[in-house]
């Protein structure tokens, strides 16, 4: 089960958490697994933006007559500033 939804909830403990919208419990006899809210399906959405931003600018150079773009490997010192 893929979670992507990001509700605000206020906790017992008065602070502000962060769930999804899958009731995780009255899944679990039906599903697989379940991506965790926050951190699940982030990871992979930037995966898939990366992946077709690549493409389309392929694509763009390639109808110009231009030479093909190749992607290149970055490294990142650490988390972002979503991650921490």
């Amino acid at each position: 089960m893929l979670d992507v939804g990001i509700n605000p909830v206020t906790g017992a403990d008065g602070q502000i958490h962060l769930v999804g919208g899958v009731d995780t419990e009255a899944v679990a006899p039906i599903a697989r697994a379940v991506t965790p809210v926050p951190g699940g399906i982030g990871p992979v959405t930037d995966v898939w933006l990366i992946r077709n931003t690549v493409a389309a600018a392929r694509g763009a150079q390639q109808a110009a007559g231009g030479a093909s773009v190749r992607a290149r490997r970055i490294s990142q010192p650490g988390p972002g500033p979503c991650m921490s």
